[in-house]
């Protein structure tokens, strides 16, 4: 991998990671459309491609994108599209374009996702599984997609650095 790029150090946990963001969404179909925000490599897009759903992601880091794009060739993924650039920007041009997802996918740097919770609304998602780094960040972000419609389902913590006082947590939350 390029330094340059953001991966979990943690291959074990992150298949766990992986497979529970997977099996909280629960693609129902093979056009099943997620929207991948902050995609970074490709490390929920190539699994939701690879269970048939349509994805979308978006990633700011090129050197990211990148890699994305050749982990979905190296899987045959031909129905995944990944878009460059600020995600803000990014969702304002799928609003924009009237472009709906059935669910989306949020894995933001530690900062959160912020401002562009706004957004999310209109892009008429049934389901939201966020993933975070920051416990701070992710109640803050979850507060404010509660407040813009959605109920907050399960959160799910996940030990991704054991022994330490990290923690990663996974949530779902469901349009109301």
């Amino acid at each position: 991998w390029d330094h340059r790029c953001f991966f979990q150090v943690n291959p074990a946990q992150n298949e766990r990671l992986v497979a529970l963001a997977l099996g909280l969404l629960a693609p129902r179909d093979q056009q099943f459309p997620v929207l991948d925000l902050f995609c970074g490599m490709g490390n929920f897009s190539v699994p939701l491609g690879l269970v048939g759903a349509r994805v979308t992601g978006v990633e700011h880091n090129p050197h990211s994108l990148r890699y994305a794009e050749a982990n979905c060739r190296a899987s045959g993924l031909q129905q995944t599209r990944l878009l460059a650039g600020d995600v803000g920007h990014q969702l304002r041009r799928l609003t924009n374009r009237g472009t709906q997802f059935a669910a989306i996918l949020l894995d933001p740097p530690r900062q959160g996702l912020g401002k562009a919770t706004a957004l999310l609304p209109e892009l008429g998602p049934e389901q939201i599984v966020s993933v975070s780094c920051d416990p701070a960040t992710h109640a803050r972000d979850l507060r404010l997609l509660v407040d813009r419609g959605w109920h907050l389902a399960r959160v799910i913590p996940v030990d991704l650095f054991p022994q330490t006082h990290h923690v990663e947590s996974v949530a779902l939350l469901e349009r109301n």
